[in-house]
């Protein structure tokens, strides 16, 4: 399993750096969070400062609004939310007033995506620093379905998930991204009956990536191509498909699909071994 990094620490400054003025030290940013959470996120501005730094305030800025989204005027014992911001910050945990630095976002959505700033300033001097931060959908449904057909279906099945939720969906915005191998109908071979593999995800943001195998018995992995994905009301329907020849596939195959939101750690797994015998498997 693949282990990344979930935060961005800023290096500290130099002592001398320091010395002279307000500077941040530290700022601490989740790269990815799951959309809606009910876990307070924190967005952390550690900094430090002098005598010499009256009047201070600190600022959080959303990609490049010019107006923050969040202020805090120490001095005063002033904070501002707005924005994206606005009804979406937990002020129960707050331990002390420095805390008030920092963003504790409750139910974040996919609007929340983006470059954030911290800016800290006074009179003596300004420091700032930045991460970007994503919130992910992830997928409401994800299908492994293989089917032993008597005749060569038609490419994708008629019974997907995706092709009946999209029906659904008749009338409302859509952009359909389509991809292929290198034959027009995914089918692997001609005569007898047909294996149909078919894998879909639904309801992803941002836009995912779904890749379908066949692992033989000694472990060869070839990967499927031929796909579509549908992007609809803001979120991502996926799938990918492929027909084999029954009587050209190894006794026991195993039929893998991963589905992955790039940038996160979001990575999903189905797999099912193909009976030479059995019509149809279904695993979600």
């Amino acid at each position: 399993m693949r282990v990344r990094k979930n935060s961005y620490t800023a290096m500290p400054r130099s002592v001398a750096e320091r010395a002279l003025c307000v500077a941040i030290w530290k700022l601490s940013v989740p790269r990815w969070v799951p959309n809606g959470t009910e876990e307070p996120v924190l967005l952390d501005c550690e900094y430090v400062y002098n005598e010499h730094d009256v009047r201070l305030v600190v600022k959080w800025f959303f990609n490049d609004l010019l107006e923050p989204v969040y202020q805090w005027i120490p001095e005063l014992n002033s904070r501002q939310a707005s924005g994206i911001l606005a009804g979406h910050l937990d002020d129960s945990s707050y331990t002390g007033p420095s805390q008030y630095r920092a963003l504790r976002i409750i139910r974040p959505t996919t609007e929340m995506s983006g470059l954030y700033t911290c800016v800290v300033s006074s009179l003596a001097g300004i420091d700032s620093r930045q991460q970007s931060m994503m919130v992910y959908v992830p997928a409401k449904n994800f299908t492994l379905t293989y089917v032993t057909t008597a005749v060569p279906a038609a490419s994708p099945p008629a019974a997907s998930s995706l092709g009946t939720a999209a029906r659904a969906r008749v009338g409302a915005p859509a952009d359909i991204t389509s991809s292929a191998g290198s034959t027009s109908s995914g089918r692997s071979g001609a005569g007898g009956p047909m294996v149909e593999v078919h894998c879909d995800a639904l309801g992803l943001h941002p836009r995912p990536t779904l890749r379908l195998f066949s692992i033989t018995p000694d472990m060869r992995r070839t990967e499927v191509q031929r796909g579509r994905t549908r992007k609809t009301n803001g979120t991502y329907d996926i799938e990918l498909w492929r027909s084999f020849n029954a009587e050209q596939l190894p006794q026991s195959v195993t039929f893998e699909c991963v589905l992955e939101i790039p940038g996160t750690d979001y990575e999903v797994r189905r797999r099912t071994v193909y009976s030479p015998g059995e019509w149809t498997r279904d695993i979600s």
